[in-house]
């Protein structure tokens, strides 16, 4: 499928409202916001725009933080990682990480490669899939209304 601009436009759009109600119905473990700051960090360079956009808001009382993500270092200061759809990394990238970090994907198998929320098409619309247990493995708890919302496996 080729996106026109707008069409690219109203996905961006789309994404930001998603990953906003992701942050939203999602807890973090006591104390992981202790410098008033959600980092959020970035990989690849598709929709940088929508992911730098999350800067203008706030999250569970916190300013948004938007990094780009080069190291393992930026990586533990990171409350959700975002990764396009041309993010690059090995395949033990996300099952490495071990701190409450809400990990949002694009690439098809996300959550496989030990991913937590994916975004998947189905029929021309954006959907996503989650894996709960592996958010509950860092500590995170994702509502029970935002389960409801995810596409299940079959």
């Amino acid at each position: 499928m080729t996106l026109n601009h707008t069409d690219a436009a109203k996905i961006s759009q789309l994404k930001t409202a998603f990953v906003y109600n992701f942050v939203r119905f999602s807890k973090w473990p006591e104390g992981t916001f202790d410098n008033n700051t959600f980092v959020i960090g970035h990989l690849g360079s598709q929709e940088k725009s929508f992911i730098k956009s999350l800067e203008k808001k706030t999250f569970k009382k916190n300013t948004v933080k938007v990094i780009a993500i080069n190291d393992a270092q930026s990586i533990e200061t990171c409350h959700l990682i975002y990764i396009s759809s041309d993010g690059e990394y090995n395949n033990d990238f996300l099952k490495n990480i071990k701190t409450p970090t809400l990990l949002v994907g694009d690439k098809k198998g996300f959550i496989k490669k030990g991913g937590m929320i994916e975004f998947v098409n189905i029929n021309n619309k954006i959907r996503f899939k989650i894996d709960q247990k592996r958010a509950e493995s860092l500590g995170l708890k994702i509502s029970a209304q935002l389960l409801k919302l995810a596409v299940k496996d079959k």
